[in-house]
């Protein structure tokens, strides 16, 4: 599997047409637009830039969750068309920080600067989870029990899950001090996570390789997961980077959408 960067319109994308072939359609925003609700100038202008997304998925008609994310464990179902409530944008879940859901036609958002955006799915049932994984949600393992939840509620089998992790600060831009690093060597085992000690008493840590093995540790083929290979902090001509930017940061959102042949002539984006 590979990742493309795309443009349409005035804006450039992150796509990956082999998981669109197989039924879900993913796409990345990037520094083209701010889509955070608290960092950009307007609600006008974050609606704006849905706008676009969704017409460059041809999402147009697709009704659209969307979270509080808060760094946590939480993973929200999504079983129907009338969960949340409504919202300028589309329909809000509340507090979380993964979804997961059967439902097709409909588009899922998360929003990340430096944080571990991942998507699930399930080739064979068709549920997908979209979800945001920071350091703390990483350390809560929200990621994997989004796949602990597909599997329960939707009867997934690992083994026909394919992953995407997709862009987040890289292995040698995340610095982390002993306090947080004692954390993760606590909770994964010093030996189950890939760091480099530095001279400054402080570590580097790698959350996307961590994330990946936690999959793989879970019955994920490793084969299956897509990495993709850009850090958001060393990429400052392409995507927004809290720690790089920092009070003048912005936030990208990760779209996904399981595809359906027709959607409902009366369904439609709320708000847009």
């Amino acid at each position: 599997m590979e990742y493309r960067i795309i443009e349409h319109g005035d804006s450039r994308y992150i796509t990956v047409p082999q998981f669109e072939e197989m039924g879900l359609k993913v796409m990345f925003t990037t520094r083209s637009m701010d889509m955070g609700r608290k960092t950009a100038k307007s609600m006008e202008n974050v609606a704006e830039g849905f706008r676009k997304v969704f017409s460059a998925m041809e999402l147009e008609k697709a009704p659209h969750f969307f979270m509080d994310q808060v760094h946590s464990d939480i993973v929200i179902e999504i079983n129907s068309n009338e969960e949340g409530i409504p919202h300028p944008l589309g329909r809000l879940l509340g507090e979380g920080d993964a979804m997961v859901t059967r439902l097709r036609g409909t588009a899922l958002s998360t929003t990340f600067a430096d944080c571990v955006p991942v998507v699930l799915f399930d080739t064979r049932n068709k549920v997908h989870a979209n979800i945001h994984s920071g350091w703390k949600g990483t350390l809560a393992k929200v990621t994997e029990k989004a796949l602990i939840r597909m599997v329960e509620s939707y009867g997934s089998n690992p083994s026909d899950i394919a992953a995407i992790i997709g862009p987040h600060i890289g292995f040698s831009d995340f610095e982390i001090g002993e306090d947080v690093f004692s954390l993760f060597r606590d909770e994964f085992g010093e030996g189950n996570i890939r760091y480099e000690a530095l001279d400054n008493g402080k570590y580097h840590l790698d959350l996307g390789d961590l994330v990946a093995r936690m999959l793989t540790g879970r019955g994920i083929p490793k084969d299956e997961i897509l990495q993709i290979d850009l850090s958001t902090y060393s990429e400052p001509g392409l995507l927004h980077s809290y720690r790089r930017d920092r009070g003048d940061f912005g936030l990208m959102c990760m779209v996904t959408s399981c595809t359906q042949d027709v959607l409902d002539k009366g369904e439609a984006n709320e708000g847009f």
